[in-house]
């Protein structure tokens, strides 16, 4: 949180920051969006759905956007 100090004016959404912590308090359409996002990822992995873990997705997600 200590690198946004200073720039909270520059970003895209609002920060919060509390001693160590960083808030991003974000709308529900967002929320939802990213949501629907998680689940298409994860409906397209090649997984048994009873062994696939969030980490999973969440590695998915962020390796399709640094392509």
């Amino acid at each position: 949180s200590s690198g946004f100090v200073g720039h909270e004016n520059e970003l895209l959404f609002v920060i919060q920051i509390n001693a160590n912590e960083m808030y991003v308090p974000l709308s529900d359409l967002l929320l939802q969006s990213a949501v629907e996002h998680a689940k298409r990822i994860a409906d397209g992995m090649k997984v048994k759905k009873s062994e696939l873990r969030t980490e999973d997705v969440l590695r998915r997600i962020t390796r399709h956007q640094s392509k």
